[in-house]
């Protein structure tokens, strides 16, 4: 029997013994807070947190001066806490010239709708400039972001001053700026939207900064807001870009994430639990019918990619018949549970055979 026969008769007992139900997306898209890497490690081409599809590339040049920190950045104020854990991401550069994207990773999904982001931000050492700046935000391919929010130390307002920009045009507008500035060793928080309201036809033309919000669902009007024309109608890449640093220039950054709504950026809930694909807090039949309805077709989280690897396929199916078992224990699950680790079981020794017939 040919391999892919053998696959559609393991879909099908899993068919036969699962109860459908509905899917629910996981509406954070991204997310990352460098807890994966070892202090002193270099961040160029890590693979950590969950909802991207590659690991980050660093400015050549840069490479080494981006490195993990070993201490996490804190932010608390009102009703918002966000704890980054033990580690961060730093860049502490020899000076920079020039304006170049210094890293940028790949989401999984393609967003096309409103989006939300957010991060903890500090400077450590920063040297004042009239034209040096750091930004991050996202471009629909590996190039300046058209969407972001970023510092610069040399702002308008006579002070290092937090900005939200549409388009790469740094005029007023489409630039705007805050009438708040960062401090050396101060965490902020800085929580973004980049939205579609028409201006620019398909494209995103907004973009709103709220720096340090004391609440979780902060207000329109207290939004810094950039609207301009950015010629794209869908984001794929995550971008940080500088300018002009100077030696001894210091920053840090934490606690990265993409979301739907302010709920998922702003709160301080962890990433997805492994196999719990409808984000309910169990691993069950749901999750297992995610998987079945996706198999083969899937390319995110939400859809049953345990592995991240943009498809869902037999190695997915056996990672969550291993989450499934951690979590529901291999003697005590009830029918039909046992008949799903069976046909798990099954699936896995397909893969094998299927592995081994590839080396032949």
């Amino acid at each position: 029997m040919r391999m892919n026969h053998l696959v559609a008769l393991a879909v099908t007992v899993c068919g036969l013994v699962c109860v459908p139900s509905s899917q629910s997306r996981a509406a954070l898209l991204a997310f990352e807070d460098f807890e994966d890497y070892d202090p002193g490690a270099l961040l160029h081409e890590a693979n950590g947190g969950t909802g991207w599809s590659g690991g980050w590339n660093i400015l050549e040049e840069s490479q080494a001066e981006v490195t993990i920190l070993d201490a996490g950045l804190v932010y608390n104020a009102g009703e918002v806490f966000i704890d980054g854990g033990a580690r961060a991401a730093s860049l502490a550069t020899a000076g920079i010239s020039g304006a170049p994207v210094l890293g940028n990773r790949p989401l999984q999904a393609n967003p096309q709708g409103t989006i939300y982001y957010s991060f903890l931000f500090e400077s450590s050492s920063m040297v004042q400039g009239d034209d040096d700046f750091i930004q991050w935000g996202f471009n629909s391919e590996n190039a300046n972001p058209v969407i972001s929010v970023g510092e610069r130390p040399g702002g308008p307002l006579g002070a290092p001053d937090f900005f939200s920009r549409a388009s790469t045009a740094s005029s007023v507008p489409p630039t705007a700026w805050a009438e708040i500035g960062a401090e050396n060793d101060v965490t902020n928080f800085m929580v973004a939207r980049a939205s579609k309201n028409g201006s620019a036809g398909d494209n995103y033309d907004t973009v709103e900064l709220w720096v340090n919000p004391t609440t979780l669902n902060p207000s329109d009007a207290d939004a810094i807001v950039s609207t301009a024309d950015t010629g794209i109608d869908n984001l794929q890449e995550f971008l940080v870009r500088v300018a002009f640093l100077e030696d001894g220039d210091n920053y840090n950054f934490d606690r990265i994430r993409v979301g739907e709504s302010f709920a998922d950026v702003m709160s301080d809930a962890p990433p997805p639990t492994p196999g719990d694909f409808n984000q309910d807090g169990a691993i069950d039949l749901a999750d297992f019918d995610v998987m079945r309805n996706n198999f083969l077709d899937g390319t995110t989280f939400a859809e049953g990619d345990m592995n991240f690897d943009g498809r869902v396929d037999l190695r997915d199916f056996s990672a969550f018949r291993d989450a499934f078992q951690a979590a529901n224990g291999a003697a005590a699950v009830p029918e039909p549970s046992a008949w799903i680790l069976l046909a798990l079981g099954f699936l896995a020794v397909l893969h094998g055979l299927r592995r081994r017939s590839h080396r032949a």
